[in-house]
């Protein structure tokens, strides 16, 4: 009996894989694709989140205030798990894929901005 109460009890405690000092987000990329018949914007990243019942998806937060502007992409993480379903968390990388398609912006970089308040610049690079 106790250790069927050690091991719900250590069930219901969220596991670490990643370390206190590893980036939230990692591996980022954005490109600009000029190629007919139109423009788009793609980005990649590994993001930091609970796995595997968590998703990240990017959204358009606004430009940031510099010339030229910055694309902010504020990073989501959605449960994908039913109501009442267990699912253990382990913090791990998830991969991060979006696109902006038409893309008619002067940005020259994407400013990708974590939940948990951490943000990476990256460089658009262009695809001719």
């Amino acid at each position: 009996m106790r250790h069927l109460l050690a091991a719900l009890f250590l069930c219901a405690i969220p596991l670490t894989t990643a370390a206190a000092g590893d980036p939230k987000i990692k591996e980022a990329s954005a490109t600009k694709n000029l190629q007919p018949p139109g423009s788009k914007l793609n980005v990649t990243a590994k993001v930091q989140a609970p796995t595997p019942c968590h998703k990240a998806s990017g959204s358009y937060a606004g430009d940031q205030q510099s010339n030229p502007p910055g694309y902010l992409l504020k990073i989501t993480l959605t449960d994908t798990t039913d109501q009442g379903t267990a699912c253990p968390q382990v913090v791990s990388y998830v991969d991060l894929d979006f696109t902006e398609d038409p893309f008619t912006g002067l940005h020259d970089r994407v400013i990708l901005q974590h939940p948990d308040n951490e943000s990476l610049t990256v460089k658009i690079e262009e695809v001719h």
